[in-house]
Formats: structure tokens, sequence, C-alpha cells
């Protein structure tokens, strides 16, 4: 079945399990980002213009604020588990191996690593209730598998001029200020060529795959755990229509906010962690 089929949420970030059968446009997340193929078949992913094919004995690990995309043509409909990892969950259980960069993006998917995949899968998708698993001790053995074939050291990042931090973070508080980057620019003194060389090599992205991270992680942070209204959303965002909106986090996601928020789970107050949910029919 074509869809999402489950997203579960907690302290280490978001795992998404779904059925893809469209491109995805080129996008950025600040989190590392780890895509399994659970059946279907096989995608193909360009990271940072490498192409890269995700296998059933090879993953696809994308490091934080690396540009990716999903091209086409698509071969057919992929099932995907995808992780969504907050940096500093990974700092603070792996020490120095959070520092490993994947020089090669493809990580070998082991009979242990398959294994846990398997029982997120069933978890998430509701297929588990009789012995329900610890996702998130699961998920730490599986980040841990993958972050040891990465390669020690960071990407090289200079310094960035007190502008640019500027523009950073009037992008992370106001996230509904003009999204003419160009604007911007100006507004914090510099033109719109050395604005964008200079936060280029700062941030390692563009501004514009930094902004739209930044819009995409408010948008699903406001659906999956506030369950904010779609049009309240997009108003906060700042985009001119709710149709712009959507059309937005469907060429970033692969799903319209309404599939996104759906299959989406709100823990009840009391829970220490969420609970996965089953969308599938």
């Amino acid at each position: 079945m074509s869809g999402l089929m489950g997203v579960f949420a907690a302290s280490f970030g978001r795992i998404v399990l779904a059925s893809k059968a469209q491109a995805v446009a080129e996008h950025a997340h600040p989190h590392m980002h780890l895509l399994f193929k659970v059946d279907g078949a096989d995608r193909v992913l360009d990271v940072a213009g490498q192409r890269h094919r995700l296998t059933e004995s090879k993953a696809v690990a994308v490091n934080p604020w690396q540009p990716h995309s999903e091209p086409g043509p698509i071969e057919g409909e992929t099932t995907v588990l995808t992780f969504y990892i907050h940096l500093d969950w990974i700092a603070e259980r792996f020490g120095d191996l959070s520092l490993n960069q994947f020089s090669e993006f493809q990580p070998d998917v082991s009979a242990e690593a398959q294994r846990l995949v398997a029982d997120i899968v069933r978890e998430i998708g509701g297929e588990n209730r009789a012995s329900p698993i610890d996702v998130a001790a699961a998920v730490q053995d599986l980040v841990g598998h993958t972050l040891s074939q990465g390669r020690a050291g960071q990407y090289p990042r200079s310094s960035a001029d007190f502008r640019i931090r500027r523009a950073i973070d009037m992008i992370r508080t106001d996230p509904a200020r003009p999204r003419n980057l160009g604007v911007l620019a100006t507004q914090v003194g510099l033109s719109r060529s050395r604005f964008f060389t200079q936060f280029h090599e700062a941030t390692g992205v563009s501004p514009r795959l930094y902004a739209n991270a930044v819009w995409l992680e408010r948008a699903v942070e406001a659906l999956l755990v506030d369950e904010r209204p779609i049009g309240e959303v997009s108003d906060a965002l700042g985009f001119a229509t709710h149709s712009h909106f959507c059309r937005f986090f469907r060429e970033k996601i692969g799903f319209t906010p309404r599939e996104y928020q759906t299959a989406a789970f709100r823990p009840s107050p009391s829970a220490a962690e969420p609970q996965a949910v089953s969308h599938a029919s």
C-alpha cells in the first residue's frame, strides 16, 4: 500500500515508515538522516551530487545539512524506514563517534541491522502488539552500528561572519520573515551574491536550503507534536497561500501535510515516550 504507515517521535528524533513511488526534491536536514529499504524496488538517492542505490544490503546515511534528493525516474514503489536523529542525542550516547562523517554514504546492512530494522518496522507498523519492543533502545543499537562505519572527522566549515550569524538567527527565530532571501541579505548588510557565497562557506548549504530545512522542521513539529491545523501552520511560517505550503511540504517530504498529520501519533501526557501507531489498512 502506498502512503504513510506510521510516524514515531521520541527523544532521539523521529522515524517514518512509508511506501513511496514518487520523486522527492532536493532538501536538507539538521539531523543525521538514515534510510533503510524494507521491501519493494531499489531506490536511487542523490547525496551531495553523488548517486547511491538504496538496497536490502546497503543503507543510505546523510550527514546533517547535506543536500539530497530522490530524483526520477522512479523504478517502482519502495517501503522505506527513515530516521531523523538529533545530533545532541547522538553526542550524549556515542561521544567521539558522533563526529563521524560518511565518506561513501552507504553503510552495510548486517544481519543484526536487518533484525533491528524488522523489529522497528513491526512495532511502528502495528504488527507487534503482543510483544512490544523498546524502540529507543533498538534505534540506539542501529545508530551505533551505522556510526561505526563512518569516517572520523568533520567537514570543514569557515567561521561565520557576524552578518551570516545574524541572518541564521533571523531565519531560526522568525520563520515567517519574508521568503525572498535577497531581502534578507539586504537586511544584514550584504549584497545578494556575497551573502549567498558567505552563507554556503559557513554552513555548507545555500541560504534557500537552510531556510527550507528550518521551515520544514517547524512545520513537522507543529503538525506532529502540537497537532495544529494546517492553515494555521502555513500562516505561521509565512506562506502566501495554504496551497503553496502544501506543495512545498509534499515536494520535500513526499506526502501532504494532511497525510503526515494523519499518520502521526500524539502520546498521552502521562506517557514517558511516544508509542507507535499503525495507519495501514
